[in-house]
């Protein structure tokens, strides 16, 4: 799954709109729009409602926020990252600031390169084995395509990840902190999906209101 859409579903719900989620990230409304279908489709179920006053998560986006907020919590502490302009003067569903309203969005930031899953799988693995070369016949990939991960996630961070030497690939301690964040998150990652996966096809387009970041119960359940 990839987590630069995920990113896109959660900057929906705790901004509360699809338009504010636009502002904050810097990109179109039709594209976080067309981003948040394409997760349902993936996921196939609804994740969003979208209502006069808001878009809300649905039962089964609900029951994944606690593990999504955790995911782009761990990986908005590593301080490495590049990070790109995001606005959070914007006044999400409820009219409030979101800054003033101290919604913690930090995390739109992350550059979406870094938020590839199989990259950031790569990437740990290569960590772990310390064999670009053992990494590809466990993955079931080229070593090009190794390297071109690697390469790519270095340009979403400050420094190089790996020192290149005669006797192969050594990680650096910044690489080491961020693979054990990874670790982490991938897992969140299967388990979020879990979460979601529980709620009875019945339930799932219901939704729950998420007004400046706190869960709140609609008073009015939307079917």
């Amino acid at each position: 799954m990839n987590l630069a859409r995920l990113k896109v579903l959660l900057a929906v719900i705790e901004t509360g709109s699809i338009s504010a989620a636009a502002r904050v990230l810097g990109r179109a409304q039709s594209r976080v729009t067309a981003t948040i279908q394409e997760l349902e489709a993936e996921l196939g179920f609804a994740l969003v409602v979208r209502t006069a006053a808001g878009s809300f998560a649905t039962t089964a986006a609900a029951r994944m926020l606690p593990r999504l907020r955790a995911v782009f919590a761990a990986l908005d502490a590593w301080r490495g990252w590049r990070r790109v302009a995001i606005d959070v003067n914007i006044a999400p569903a409820g009219g409030v600031n979101a800054a003033a309203a101290g919604l913690r969005l930090g995390w739109c930031a992350l550059p979406d390169a870094a938020l590839k899953t199989r990259r950031l799988d790569i990437f740990r693995s290569l960590v772990h084995a310390g064999s670009m070369t053992r990494v590809a016949c466990e993955m079931n990939i080229t070593q090009p395509a190794v390297s071109a991960s690697v390469a790519a996630l270095e340009r979403c961070t400050r420094r190089a990840l790996f020192e290149r030497t005669p006797g192969g690939l050594i990680a650096a301690p910044q690489a080491r902190e961020l693979a054990e964040i990874v670790d982490g998150v991938l897992a969140e990652v299967g388990r979020l999906v879990n979460d979601a996966a529980r709620v009875p096809p019945r339930s799932a387009p219901r939704a729950a209101g998420f007004i400046d970041g706190k869960h709140r119960q609609k008073t009015a359940v939307l079917r």
